[in-house]
């Protein structure tokens, strides 16, 4: 018994194209999804050992709170401060800096940024600024990106204290209204300025925490912990 002959209309051709075309389109989504997923050690909270045994009820007792401000990343997205996160028992900050390599590394420059961190306080209507230098810094590296987890130890935030008051406006016709206006007094703020290595030229800076940035503070409570030694 002959087999019949099967024809390849346009039909089909049409049908086949259209399938090969949606798998391909699938496929480069699910890459970009997967490239593009954050190395694990940019969430993490880091602790030593030594710090381990005041951790051990952090799920209930240990206040971690977590910032985010709205200029977060520079001008292109080629760099990204993310996962603000403030251990306030043992008084540290830690985030993680995240950088595209072929924007910032060259073949021989393999640690193109230093960064430093200030706070700024007002004290007594005078602004006094502390650096901190004892930083440590974790770093991995996930397809074109490099994360730098940053664990700023010894450093007090203060997000200031909210008072609301109200407002009198008197418009240009002698109206007057009230608005109630809430501000922050007193408090610090802590920023990261950022260096081309190089060069020693200011590249960029970030408002990490404190009182500029005190209405995104929220309390975390799943947490990622990372000991180490």
């Amino acid at each position: 018994m002959e087999e019949k002959e099967r024809k390849i209309t346009p039909w089909k051709i049409v049908k086949w194209t259209f399938l090969g075309i949606s798998i391909l389109v699938y496929a480069v989504i699910f890459t970009r999804i997967f490239v593009s997923k954050d190395a694990k050690i940019s969430d993490d909270i880091i602790l030593t050992t030594d710090e381990k045994s005041a951790f051990e009820d952090y799920e209930k007792d240990y206040p971690v709170y977590h910032y985010q401000p709205t200029a977060w990343m520079n001008e292109n997205g080629s760099l990204q401060i993310k996962n603000i996160n403030y251990l306030e028992p043992i008084k540290e900050l830690q985030f993680t800096v995240r950088y595209r390599i072929s924007t910032f590394e060259t073949k021989d420059k393999k640690s193109p940024l230093i960064f430093k961190i200030r706070s700024v306080a007002e004290v007594d209507g005078v602004e006094a600024e502390l650096v901190f230098e004892n930083l440590e810094f974790h770093t991995e590296t996930r397809y074109e990106h490099k994360y730098i987890r940053i664990c700023c130890p010894n450093i007090t935030i203060d997000d200031g204290e909210k008072k609301t008051y109200k407002a009198q406006r008197i418009d240009k016709d002698g109206n007057v209204t009230y608005e109630t206006v809430t501000e922050t007094v007193g408090g610090t703020n802590v920023y990261l300025d950022v260096y081309d290595a190089e060069s020693g030229e200011h590249l960029y800076i970030f408002s990490l925490a404190g009182k500029d940035v005190n209405n995104s503070r929220v309390r975390r409570k799943k947490l990622d912990v990372r000991i180490i030694d």
